[in-house]
């Protein structure tokens, strides 16, 4: 469970720092917009330039403030110690891609999570003497946008269907591969709270066989999907995770499942827009009991 943070609060690594904390902080920069990743060319014997296709990099955060112990020089050291720990995350270093959420909560607001990595942290000794550490840190973000820090849900089951005859199309055609089942679809709208489109995490829990889920507009086009080629085994699930730091495929014992996803399943596109939007699932369950669960937290452009 997330440690509540009051206004003006932040936390990394279970240390809160912030108003009524012992690092109290004197600045925090970084909340804005990143910088733009441009890409410019020269007009051709002219003055000026062409724009191309720019990216937004995410933020980096800096906190400036100080580590108070008032008349006590080792605690505040100590202190000091312990915020230099969270800000230093060797393990995570080692892995690649793996980042670590940065909560944080201003004013007028719930508490948001940054995606990214811990950088700096440098703690000066001037003032040491009377039981003050001040201090700078900073905080990369991994991605721009700040998500909600309850995360979001829902989970959705097919009902039993029967064998019968053989399976056709509209048409009158017969599909391949061959199959006397008829699957199902149902859907189900969901709501993204934020003022950015955010990733989905999508778990397929078996049994289950061509499962897919989708995502429509407001006329029922698709927007996206992610369709498995593989059948998920009563024991098993599959979750594909599209978040930009994550984009895979594993089953539940984390080890990966190898190409195992239709042609149409592009996860960078994988993304719920702000406002609501309607699930579609769909898939063969002749038990009733397969799952598909769909997670997502709200985006937001600022904290």
């Amino acid at each position: 469970m997330s440690i509540p943070l009051e206004r003006l609060q932040a936390e990394l690594g279970g240390v809160v720092i912030g108003a009524d904390t012992p690092y109290t902080l004197s600045n925090i920069d970084g909340l804005g917009l990143g910088n733009l990743r441009t890409r410019t060319v020269d007009i051709p014997g002219e003055d000026g330039e062409w724009f191309g296709r720019e990216y937004r990099q995410a933020p980096v955060l800096t906190f400036e403030g100080q580590v108070v112990k008032a008349g006590d020089e080792a605690g505040a050291w100590d202190l000091s110690d312990v915020l230099e720990d969270a800000f230093d995350m060797p393990e995570l270093r080692k892995t690649a891609r793996a980042v670590t959420p940065l909560r944080l909560r201003r004013p007028g607001s719930d508490a948001r999570i940054l995606y990214g990595r811990p950088d700096r942290y440098d703690p000066a000794h001037r003032m040491a003497v009377v039981g003050l550490v001040p201090f700078m840190a900073t905080f990369r973000g991994s991605d721009p946008r700040w998500f909600s820090d309850a995360e979001e849900s829902v989970t959705l089951s097919m009902s039993a269907v029967s064998a019968g005859g053989l399976i056709t199309t509209e048409d009158g055609s017969i599909p391949s591969p061959i199959t006397t089942v008829a699957g199902e679809r149902r859907s189900s709208i969901i709501t993204n709270d934020g003022n950015r489109e955010t990733p989905a995490i999508i778990t397929f829990r078996g049994p289950l066989s061509g499962g897919k889920v989708s995502l429509l507009d407001s006329e029922g086009g698709v927007l996206w999907e992610v369709g498995l080629t593989k059948p998920i085994a009563y024991d098993r699930i599959a979750t594909v995770d599209t978040r930009p730091w994550k984009r895979e495929v594993r089953l539940g014992d984390g080890s990966a499942l190898g190409s195992p996803l239709t042609p149409q399943s592009v996860l960078s596109r994988c993304t719920i827009p702000p406002g609501q939007s309607e699930i579609l699932i769909e898939g063969v369950d002749l038990t009733g009991t397969a799952r598909f669960e769909i997670r997502w937290r709200h985006a937001y452009r600022r904290p």
